[in-house]
């Protein structure tokens, strides 16, 4: 049967103790601003391979100087560090203690402590320009470019001493992004709505954006990276879901609206078929009354042109009637005529007038 050594036990065999893999801490000497402090070696290790390269490789180092930092500064970074006369699970460190501890990570490359101090201070940093002079320093350019849009944004102009804090050639830039947003193509547009207010400061801003993204994935972890590309591809797996949900809604939406203007154009056609219809049958019928009132007319002409043609056949009758009475009548008197001179010639016989009577012969005959 195997004996197995639990860490931090005597080994009866051997009459030695054995070192504990995680808390038996090797001390470390620095001295800061005049400061000597002893503190455990190994949260140093594990924190900060930069800072191990730099201030921890020799075998003896004996005290490390650390140079740019004051004694309050260290104490503050060691106090997250070493947390001690705490009966709490969690550290309330304020927000110039962040800052502290912020300035100090991003210097010795302190990856978790530096993502911790960005988590804690980003809901307290408001001011655009400490956004922006924090942020350089400490190379977080989501702060920077918050803080510029700021700027672009705000009502009023950006003051002389915000001028002063963050460079006259970044207010100059910043005041041409403003005319662009106010006076220029987009008069009308409200900015930081219609116009792409982070696609201009990246346009103006493009090589310092990049400085400080290298220098932000320089102090970032594996770890941290990794996460934050794989919440880059959630973001964007989650932004291609909605774009497509998106468009399956538009599809929908257009599909929808394709079979209401159908059915509208159905309606519309069903209409327009009644209305010819109707038309056609008022044609029709306003055709039969006109051809029935044409037949009527032409039936009272001939109607008309029949009495006419009685009338004046009656006329010519009358009148042959009258031609062939008078032809009669001279036919009577030419046949008179005729028997009068085939007629024997009688002498006169002389009348003596009668006594007393005062009418000639002559008037008589005549």
């Amino acid at each position: 049967m195997e004996s197995s050594v639990n860490v931090g036990q005597r080994e009866p065999h051997l009459g030695a103790y054995l070192n504990d893999e995680m808390y038996c801490w090797e001390l470390v000497s620095f001295l800061v601003d005049g400061y000597v402090f002893n503190v455990p070696r190994n949260p140093f290790a594990m924190g900060s391979e930069y800072f191990v390269t730099k201030y921890l490789q020799s075998q003896d180092i004996g005290l490390i100087t650390l140079d740019g930092v004051s004694a309050c500064q260290f104490r503050t970074f060691l106090k997250l560090l070493f947390p001690i006369h705490t009966t709490s699970t969690t550290i309330t460190l304020s927000k110039s203690e962040w800052l502290t501890i912020l300035t100090l990570s991003t210097l010795w490359h302190f990856l978790d402590l530096r993502g911790l101090a960005i988590q804690h201070l980003d809901p307290q940093i408001g001011d655009p320009i400490e956004l922006i002079v924090v942020g350089r320093a400490e190379f977080v350019p989501q702060w920077v470019m918050k803080g510029y849009g700021a700027l672009v944004l705000k009502p009023g102009p950006i003051a002389e001493e915000e001028s002063d804090a963050i460079g006259d050639r970044t207010a100059v830039r910043l005041y041409i992004i403003r005319h662009t947003l106010r006076d220029g193509p987009n008069l009308n547009a409200i900015p930081g709505t219609d116009v792409n207010v982070e696609g201009l400061l990246r346009e103006r801003f493009g090589a310092e954006m990049d400085m400080l993204e290298i220098g932000n994935r320089e102090r970032k972890s594996a770890a941290a990276i990794l996460q934050e590309k794989m919440e880059a591809e959630e973001v964007i797996r989650l932004e291609m879901e909605a774009a497509q949900l998106k468009l399956l809604k538009e599809e929908e939406e257009n599909a929808r609206r394709i079979k209401e203007e159908e059915a509208r154009l159905f309606r519309i056609a069903e209409e327009e078929k009644r209305e010819r219809d109707g038309a056609e049958k008022e044609k029709k019928a306003a055709e039969e009354e006109e051809r029935n009132r044409k037949i009527m007319e032409l039936q009272e002409y001939w109607d008309q042109k029949r009495k006419e043609d009685q009338l004046l056949q009656r006329e010519l009758a009358e009148k042959a009637r009258r031609k062939d009475e008078k032809k009669k009548e001279k036919a009577a008197i030419r046949m008179q005529h005729s028997h009068q001179q085939h007629r024997p010639v009688q002498e006169p016989v002389f009348k003596t007038p009668r006594v007393g009577s005062c009418t000639s012969s002559r008037d008589r005959d005549g």
